[in-house]
């Protein structure tokens, strides 16, 4: 959490402060069930795996329909987006 938290500020730099929240709060909440079902054996039944399923694949969406991560994702060389204006 420390370290995650750390970069937040970063992310806040070229990503728009709700959908960065959004994202680091997504990746957490879906790495703290996946490390309960690796490393302590937690049991994990379908419903919650969709519901895990649904965060994530919101996190990715927020991250592709941000327009600075876009153009770094489809490789767009106008990466004007990237500056704050």
């Amino acid at each position: 959490m420390p370290i995650s938290g750390a970069f937040l500020p970063y992310a806040h730099a070229t990503v728009a402060m709700g959908a960065a929240h959004a994202v680091w709060a997504g990746i957490g909440a879906v790495g703290a069930v996946v490390r309960g079902t690796v490393v302590f054996h937690e049991a994990l039944g379908t419903v919650q795996f969709f519901v895990l399923a649904l965060i994530g694949s919101g996190v990715v969406g927020l991250k592709i329909m941000n327009p600075a991560i876009g153009a770094i994702i489809f490789r767009n060389p106008d990466l004007s987006c990237l500056c704050r204006h």
